[in-house]
């Protein structure tokens, strides 16, 4: 079946806008938070208080029905991504990291709209038009204005909200089962961990003592893609005993000035997170491993060189994302412009119950079996998520190309699809 294909420029009953710049500031008039807009339908409990007053925050209320939609992402995959105002929210804002999209009445069904946004065909045009600078993909409004949608009528555009309504529900369910399904093995994990580093003992030492230095990274204005200078680690590198190299930068500084900054990293350094917009992250830490030398590391990371004959690096590692350390640097976050943080000298008075070197290398060996058992368990719950966001996209493929009816046949054709 085939649809008119029309720019969103003509569907649209007022033109595309972008939000306001906006600082947070206590007490301010509320306004949306870019994570908001993780799912088809924005979530408005994700706002913080900006630095503007109602009346300068009115002309960009959200309201039912509006579609919003990020200007940038870090990520090709999420650039341009859109949910929709789906219910009267309460007064709220949207920033200048998005912009507002309100359809035609008499064109788009806006809950089609949504859908449609999401389609394996409109993603593939939203991500042909990004263009990135520093790192970050964006899409252009009047490039936005150009994305063509299916439109068919609006009987028929409700019959497929319908249909898609009831396949997408079950694929939610799926969805949620498998986050469910991790959300307990991560909880499983973190007792293990916990009842593992109780069990070794030891007497309790601040890590200030146990550091031969901790040091933060350096600043790098914009580090590039092209391999010029020393590799960097993206700021997001750190998470819980995760050290992602994946995704490097580069310095264009050279081995002999970082060297005389002492800003390289060796086999057995700790990397802690200073900076993050999430309190999770905050603090986190992870252990190089020696597999990428030389590398260096920016500024809102914080290394800490332990004194090699006193702690093993994975075990005050296991120690500090678990149990009494973690909840003692949690204790320590301070919050600033909507920024958390944690500062080097919070960090140092953060202490850790220490056995003997053996039981310590003892009780790695036992946190890394239970570790291992954990990342067995994970490959099959990101095998089911990948399977369940391959069907996704099959089920709007086949919706937004006129193959879906709403009968049992359609699951033939979704599966073919996806096998694609």
């Amino acid at each position: 079946m085939t649809w008119p294909q029309v720019p969103l420029r003509d569907l649209v009953g007022e033109p595309l806008r972008n939000g306001r710049s906006v600082k947070d500031r206590a007490g301010g008039f509320p306004v949306l938070r870019l994570t908001a807009l993780d799912g088809t339908w924005a979530d408005l409990g994700q706002a913080k208080a900006g630095d503007w007053t109602r009346d300068e925050a009115l002309p960009f209320f959200v309201t039912a029905g509006d579609f919003l939609v990020s200007r940038g992402n870090g990520s090709l995959r999420r650039v341009a991504k859109g949910s929709l105002v789906a219910e009267a929210p309460s007064e709220v804002a949207f920033p200048d990291t998005m912009i507002r999209v309100r359809p035609r009445a008499d064109h788009l069904i806006p809950k089609y709209l949504a859908f449609a946004w999401s389609a394996p065909a409109t993603r593939a045009q939203i991500e042909s038009k990004a263009r990135t600078t520093a790192g970050i993909y964006k899409v252009a409004q009047r490039d936005l204005e150009t994305i063509t949608l299916p439109v068919p009528s609006l009987s028929q555009q409700q019959r497929i909200v319908e249909i898609l309504e009831g396949h997408l529900s079950h694929l939610d369910a799926g969805n949620e089962a498998v986050a469910s399904a991790q959300r307990r093995l991560d909880a499983l994990i973190a007792a293990q961990i916990e009842v593992s580093l109780g069990y070794a003992g030891g007497n309790e030492v601040a890590l200030g003592d146990l550091a031969a230095s901790l040091k933060n990274g350096i600043f790098v204005s914009r580090p590039g893609t092209t391999p010029v200078g020393v590799a960097i680690l993206r700021i997001g590198a750190v998470r819980p005993l995760v050290l992602n190299l994946d995704d490097l930068r580069y310095s264009a500084l050279q081995v002999e000035e970082l060297t005389e900054a002492d800003a390289l990293l060796e086999a057995g350094d700790l990397l802690f997170t200073r900076y993050n917009g999430n309190p999770r992250f905050v603090g986190a830490s992870a252990v190089v491993d020696g597999r990428r030398i030389p590398l260096t590391y920016p500024d809102k990371l914080i290394r800490l060189r332990l004194h090699g004959d006193r702690a093993v690096p994975d075990f005050v590692c296991f120690a500090t994302n678990y149990g009494p350390g973690r909840r003692q640097i949690e204790a320590r976050l301070k919050t600033s412009a909507g920024q958390v943080g944690i500062s080097g000298g919070e960090l140092k008075r953060v202490k850790v119950r220490l056995p003997g070197v053996a039981e310590q290398v003892r009780a790695v060996a036992e946190v890394r079996t239970v570790m291992d058992a954990r990342e067995r368990l994970t490959i099959c719950t990101k095998v089911a998520a990948q399977r369940a966001d391959s069907l996704r996209r099959a089920v709007l493929a086949a919706a937004f190309s006129g193959k879906l009816t709403g009968r049992h046949t359609d699951r033939e054709v979704i599966e073919e699809l996806a096998a694609i």
